[in-house]
């Protein structure tokens, strides 16, 4: 085997070279052949920069080897360096101007360095002698057209058409370069006839759509919508665009009817249902409701997906039913427990329904996820405050302000619960410290005033203090329900019965379903010897969900135990 001949099989394995190339029959010497042969072994190594160095060696023996011109074309596009890549491919074409390969090659470096009209005219030269080649009419037709020169891509297409008949996609394409060309009357007469050559086609009828609800033609569009779903009556696409314009024309029924349609349709993914459930869920025209068949959907559709269960938990929790939004988030995060999102709705649900055991057992779960969230030691605290679990309660509420970061109504809360603790602990100086800080820092804070007010009074501290800070309430507004519980409460600690009661009775009449204001009322009464109205009102307390520790005692004795909120 000569050397020129080893020399082009090499090229042919490696580098793709079509065998009718001109071969050079100049015999290299030894040296360049084991420079080439070193060339290509870096080559495929991966080692592009030995390659050039190599491949460079070879063109100072000889310049006009076009293969070695093509390997550095290769490997320069590689590395993206187009410019030396167009150069060395125009030489190897330069040297074998038959190859079409090489001029395929010089076309596509045209392009990719900006010459689009170029590589246009390249291709076309190649479509001369290929012309029912469509991957060269889409080259030239794309090159010509990001070369702004639309007419000859029309025209291009149009040659294309003659050779090998009408097809959609030529019809399409020729479509959207009158588009582009702001032609919309040849454009659509274009989709009508490949709508017609081509009944039912899907590509086309989206096409067809798109071009007459972009226009705002709803009426042209609904008529296509109804073609394509007469083709096809489980395209979701097709069913979500109906539905759409149905619902922006009025027809809320309707319109509800195909998203629930399309939402159980095979070939839409769970973001894409997703994206619908959440539409509809902010449509205030839509009952939510009505919703509930396609949550459940959801959840049998995607068991495993936190995001279904977490989409059913903002469904119930907007329908008012914290409880089975509660129990739909945390089927979420078994899913997917780090959902910090998620964690938080369910401790905020569990804190303002007063599930204090729940919330204890989820907070401490969700710290092992997030150990750095302040606000979920705080609630971790507030649930152990109110177990009574106050070492435990100020170990939480210590390390929510260790990771404290520039919020001062946070802090204050947190302040306000070590308070709580601190009392709890017999520890009343630091309580009253503690307290002391939280209002300093939130001020006009009105239900930690209150709470403030309520701890001095529990544990016998300073009545004064504790009546000045609720009665500056009631002089901003002595309608306050909360305030005039306060009040009542505070006079009960006082031993002030009858005052207690005035008290706590204008509050009543503000808040009747308050199961704290009717235990304290029952209290009262049963320090005023009212056994019976004492009764009647824990027992009405206990109905309403008051969290008394003691008030099962109290109901069942008829006697006064000490409770704890």
């Amino acid at each position: 085997m000569n050397n020129s001949f080893h020399s082009l099989i090499l090229v042919l394995v490696f580098f793709g070279c079509e065998t009718d190339r001109i071969i050079s029959q100049v015999a290299h010497s030894p040296t360049y052949i084991s420079s080439f042969h070193a060339g290509v072994r870096h080559k495929l190594n991966g080692e592009l920069a030995q390659a050039i160095s190599k491949f460079t060696t070879c063109l100072n023996d000889d310049q006009n080897d076009d293969a070695v011109h093509y390997a550095l074309y290769q490997i320069y596009s590689e590395q993206n360096e187009l410019q030396l890549a167009l150069i060395h491919i125009k030489w190897a074409l330069k040297i074998d101007p038959s190859n079409k390969h090489y001029k395929l090659e010089l076309a596509n470096s045209y392009s990719a360095t900006g010459g689009y009209k170029k590589a246009a005219m390249l291709l076309e030269e190649l479509i001369k002698k290929d012309l029912q080649n469509t991957a060269l009419y889409d080259q030239a037709v794309d090159n010509w057209v990001k070369a702004n020169k639309i007419k000859k891509a029309i025209a291009l297409l149009n040659k294309l058409e003659y050779n090998i008949g009408l097809d959609p996609q030529i019809l399409l394409q020729k479509a959207a370069l009158f588009e582009m060309k702001k032609d919309d009357k040849t454009a659509l007469s274009l989709l009508l006839l490949a709508n017609k050559q081509f009944p039912g086609e899907p590509i086309i009828l989206n096409t067809l759509l798109d071009f007459y609800m972009s226009r705002g033609n709803d009426s042209e569009g609904i008529l296509v919508l109804k073609e394509l779903l007469n083709a096809d009556p489980s395209d979701a696409y097709a069913l979500i665009l109906l539905a759409e314009i149905q619902y922006s024309n009025g027809e809320i029924n309707e319109a509800l009817a195909n998203f629930k349609k399309a939402i159980k349709e095979e070939g839409l993914t769970i973001d894409q249902r997703m994206d619908i459930l959440i539409r509809l869920q902010k449509e205030k025209d839509i009952n939510l409701i009505e919703l509930s068949e396609l949550i459940d959907f959801m959840v049998n559709a995607y068991p495993k997906e936190a995001k279904a269960h977490a989409i059913k938990g903002d469904h119930y929790f907007k329908l008012k039913q914290p409880l089975i939004a509660i129990e739909s988030y945390k089927d979420a995060v078994n899913c997917d427990p780090n959902l910090y999102q998620i964690w938080t709705q369910i401790i905020s649900l569990e804190y303002e329904n007063e599930q204090w055991d729940s919330l204890f057992v989820d907070s401490e779960k969700s710290l092992t996820y997030f150990p750095t969230q302040p606000l979920v030691y705080f609630f971790c605290g507030v649930a152990a405050n109110k177990l009574l679990l106050f070492n435990k309660a100020m170990e939480h509420l210590s390390s929510g302000l260790d990771f404290l970061v520039n919020d001062v109504s946070l802090e204050a809360e947190i302040n306000s619960q070590l308070g709580i603790s601190y009392f709890g602990l017999k520890q009343k100086e630091l309580g009253f410290q503690k307290f002391e800080k939280s209002l300093q820092l939130a001020p006009r804070n009105n239900i930690m005033i209150q709470t403030f007010a309520i701890q001095l009074a529990r544990n016998q501290i300073d009545f004064p203090k504790a009546n000045k800070l609720v009665d500056n309430l009631l002089l901003l507004d002595n309608g306050d329900a909360k305030s005039l519980s306060t009040k009542g409460r505070i006079l009960f600690y006082e031993k002030k019965y009858p005052e207690a009661l005035e008290f706590l009775l204008r509050a009543l009449k503000l808040l009747e379903t308050d199961g704290v204001i009717n235990d304290y009322l029952g209290d009262t009464y049963y320090f005023l010897g009212q056994i019976s109205k004492a009764s009647d009102f824990w027992s009405k307390a206990k109905l309403l969900g008051s969290k008394n520790n003691y008030l099962d005692q109290k109901i069942n004795t008829k006697t006064y135990h000490e409770g704890f909120y």
